[in-house]
């Protein structure tokens, strides 16, 4: 294994900074498209010998039925081509349509393209110049539209004092969930180490 972790540090560094070259007149801010991930990503990963195959994407009964919108299981494989050493990855994004006028095939449509930059940007640690995410993270932003895989931070989604927090931690208690299975579904919806800290103490108290 310690050749394909070389090899990821490698292609991070190969990577370096994504300058994000479009911006969305409607919400004000910056992003990279797609295509500059995938071009700049893909040339690191064809230097280092590194192939991420997305094995397969799947509903998850658990989260759709506590976001109240369905989400998908992306299962990520990072693959040493030379020695065949591998990493299996599992995210969680919603196909969010909520306030929108656009078809559920358009909504999933749209979670897997912002799912995908996220994931590329979690296993390879990509910073993105002047990223709007960055502020986010850091004032815990509780908007409406903070929820796993939109254009705001998929990392503070899950906070105390709100309706996702109850549900999720009801949810929990009711189904008598393991500590483990509940530190993994937490971690699935997106949450802070913070938060995840003070969630496990609620639940242990419960």
């Amino acid at each position: 294994m310690s050749k394909l972790l070389t090899k990821i540090q490698t292609a991070k560094i190969k990577i370096g900074t994504i300058t994000k070259e479009l911006k969305n007149e409607f919400g004000g801010f910056s992003y990279a498209s797609l295509n500059t991930v995938f071009r700049q990503v893909n040339d690191a990963l064809e230097d280092v010998g590194i192939l991420v195959d997305f094995e397969s994407i799947v509903i998850n009964p658990t989260l759709t039925e506590i976001c109240k919108h369905i989400v998908y299981d992306y299962k990520v494989n990072v693959v040493d081509l030379e020695s065949g050493e591998t990493i299996n990855k599992t995210f969680s994004f919603p196909a969010d349509d909520e306030g929108k006028k656009m078809k559920l095939i358009q909504a999933c449509g749209s979670c897997i393209t912002y799912s995908t930059r996220y994931i590329y940007g979690s296993i390879f640690s990509i910073q993105f110049e002047n990223d709007p995410d960055s502020s986010s993270a850091e004032q815990g932003s509780q908007k409406t539209n903070n929820k796993p895989g939109s254009n705001n931070t998929i990392t503070s989604w899950l906070n105390p004092n709100t309706e996702e927090w109850s549900k999720t931690l009801s949810w929990c208690k009711t189904k008598k969930k393991s500590l483990d299975d509940a530190i993994s579904l937490i971690e699935g919806l997106g949450i802070s180490k913070k938060n995840r800290e003070l969630f496990i103490e609620q639940l242990k108290a419960a």
